[in-house]
């Protein structure tokens, strides 16, 4: 064959394909054998790129010329003669195909398999005579097969089947008008592909300090991490000009036998621990840094606590994770004698921590409290596990007096409990009660939540004249001294409604206000006591149909059918002293049968809760009543509570709260 022949064939397209195919794949694999730690340690200047260029030029060559010859014998073969002269070889390459380990496909015209190794049906975990081969590989179809073996081309392709990944090339046979298809595992040369990249990027992305430096100490890499803590690039400098602790003389020995050691450093604020070791079969050292400055700041601070214990004159002890002790000073030696403690068991000695996980403790580095009665002393200790020792360290302190005073406390707290509970039933007594409620009022509803046990909301509703007097009060302060409030605030109501000449709600809150000034000896607004309450004031006409209402800061709500919900404000002054007194406003306000009207304490409105820790605010108030204003009075009364518990779920209560809805 001619010289000139030969370049045309090796130059054609289907060989020029199948060759640089060839080359990428086997060159691939032997870079991966021969350069594997070199790439990993990023060593590039070490790499020899002609035996590189070599790996990728030889596979080029030996599947050029195979192919050639190959395209020359099946031309020789396409004649009758050949054909019978070959037979022998196409045997040998029908039983080459079936002890082949690689699955390997012939494919007709139609794209029908005709004839398949068992290495390709135990990949496709089938029997694959007479199936279509895009069912096996959809990117197979028929046009493809048959454009394939019309051209005698060769075309390449991947496919992953369960968890192996397949090259698979499909050549053209127009001599037999058949595709053959050959597969080849390249899952593990993925898997080093992939491994050397990330390999490769494991010093570069790592936090902490990663340098490389040869047998006379010279920095030939260093990550971003090393940089940013020495401030600078080392390469190309003297390691020891960054960590002085190497000795240089013994680098050889470390590298030599792979020996690894490590070096304390303090660069600036920080302390580093860098673990040095050898790699003898690339003649280097590798340095792993690490910021150990907490941990050093530990051993000092221990160190110091350890001083701290010798001298402490409270018990201060030791364990270790088992539960035994392992050091005491002096006065915890004093509290268990006559015992020598050190040595035994911590769970012997305070029976509390029998239950307690004394790994878990210092694992975590928690603190742990407990009271224990030791002879006639009580002794309060905190346990505290300190993981970078895997001990426990325990101090103790003499709580003796702090307990007999706490009992003491507690008996003088009961006793105000008592009392407390007293004054609750006393203050409930003095309330209208339930049956009164519902013989006067009929359809009603009252929400009262003290904040205390005691409480400085009262209502007070009584009928005098055919005439239903509804009161609704807030009183300075909560607790005892709202509870004193709410007695003076109902006695004078009580007196106030006997004297004939107070015929409207306006007299009986300047006659009130008078009463409070006097009791409280409140001259003048610039008296010391401020006491007073907040008020709203309904007299309710039923005959007539009207209503009048006057307010001391506290407002009145009407809503009737078909109409908004009004506001009726009070006055800007409470029931007590004012900078600015003056007579209260009388408004007078008709209604129909079935309006309801609402009174309210700003505890209701000014209960912090909610998403954003925000008051409830009388906005939402009014928008709940305008919403539910239909349904029942006592169901508006639940609705309302629940809104007001679900606002403050999780937040202490603000204040006492009253509302009161009434139906006219």
């Amino acid at each position: 064959m001619e010289t000139k022949d030969y370049v045309q064939l090796a130059l054609s397209k289907e060989i020029l394909r199948r060759a640089l195919m060839t080359s990428l794949v086997v060159g691939t694999v032997l870079t991966t054998i021969n350069i594997y730690d070199l790439v990993l340690h990023h060593e590039f200047e070490k790499i020899q790129w002609t035996k590189l260029l070599l790996m990728y030029i030889v596979p080029y060559s030996v599947s050029t010329y195979s192919s050639v010859k190959s395209k020359i014998t099946s031309a020789h073969s396409a004649s009758p003669l050949a054909t019978e002269l070959d037979k022998p070889d196409w045997e040998n390459a029908m039983t080459f195909i079936k002890h082949n380990p690689a699955p390997v496909l012939r494919i007709s015209h139609e794209g029908k398999v005709t004839e398949c190794n068992p290495a390709s049906m135990e990949i496709f975990s089938n029997d694959l005579i007479g199936l279509t081969v895009s069912d096996l590989i959809p990117y197979l179809s028929v046009d493809i097969i048959q454009h394939a073996i019309k051209m005698g081309s060769v075309q390449y392709f991947t496919l992953d089947i369960g968890d192996s990944s397949w090259s698979f090339s499909v050549k053209g046979v127009p001599e037999l008008n058949i595709c053959q298809i050959y597969g080849a595992d390249i899952t593990l040369m993925n898997k080093y592909k992939n491994d050397l990249e990330a390999l490769s990027f494991f010093p570069k992305l790592n936090p902490a300090p990663v340098i490389r430096f040869d047998d006379k100490g010279i920095v030939l890499s260093n990550n971003e991490a090393s940089k940013e803590i020495f401030g600078e690039d080392l390469t190309g400098n003297s390691i020891v000009q960054y960590i002085r602790e190497i000795d240089l003389e013994k680098i050889s020995e470390i590298i030599q036998n792979n020996q690894i050691t490590h070096a304390t450093v303090h660069i600036g604020a920080k302390v580093f621990d860098f673990t040095i070791r050898g790699v003898s079969h690339l003649g280097v050292c590798q340095i792993y840094g690490s910021d150990i400055t907490t941990i050093e700041a530990s051993k000092k601070q221990l160190k110091s606590v350890a001083l701290f214990a010798e001298l402490n004159p409270e018990p201060v002890m030791r364990f270790d994770s088992q539960g035994k002790i392992i050091a005491a000073n002096p006065a915890a030696k004093e509290v268990f004698k006559p015992k020598e403690i050190v040595g035994e068991f911590i769970k012997e000695q305070l029976d509390q921590l029998i239950d307690t996980d004394i790994d878990h403790v210092i694992a975590n580095n928690l603190q742990i409290k407990i009271e224990q009665q030791l002879g006639d002393k009580v002794f309060r200790f905190m346990i505290r596990g300190v993981k970078e020792l895997n001990v426990c360290q325990t101090y103790g302190s003499d709580i003796t007096k702090r307990v007999e005073a706490r009992e003491i406390i507690n008996k003088q707290s009961e006793k105000m409990v008592a009392s407390l509970v007293a004054g609750k039933g006393i203050q409930k007594a003095i309330l209208p009660s339930d049956a009164y409620l519902d013989k006067v009022l009929k359809d009603y509803f009252i929400i009262y939540r003290p904040k205390d046990v005691v409480s400085g909301d009262f209502f007070w509703v009584r009928e005098v004249n055919d005439q239903l007097i509804v009161v609704a009060a807030d009183c300075t302060g909560h607790g005892v001294p709202g509870g004193f409030m709410t007695m003076l605030g109902v006695s004078t109501l009580n007196e106030i409604v006997l004297d004939p000449t107070i015929d409207n709600a306006a007299k009986i809150l300047n006659r009130m206000r008078e009463r409070v000034k006097s009791t409280l000896s409140q001259s003048d607004h610039s008296s010391i006591s401020k006491s007073g309450m907040d008020l709203s004031c309904t007299i309710i006409d039923r005959q007539e149909q009207v209503i009048q209402f006057a307010g001391a800061y506290n407002s009145l709500f009407l809503k009737s059918k078909n109409k908004e919900l009004i506001e009726y404000r009070g006055d800007k002054m409470p029931i007590g002293v004012h900078r600015k007194e003056k007579e209260f406003t009388n408004h007078i306000i008709t209604y129909q049968s079935l309006d309801k009207i609402y009174m309210t304490s700003d505890g209701y409105v000014d209960q912090f809760g909610g998403p954003e820790h925000l008051k409830l605010t009388k906005r939402r108030f009014v928008d709940l009543i305008e919403k539910n204003h239909d349904s029942p009075i006592k169901e508006q009364g639940i609705l309302l509570d629940n809104q007001y518990l679900q606002w403050k779920e999780g937040t202490p209560q603000t204040d006492d709260v009253l509302v009161i809805g009434i139906v006219l």
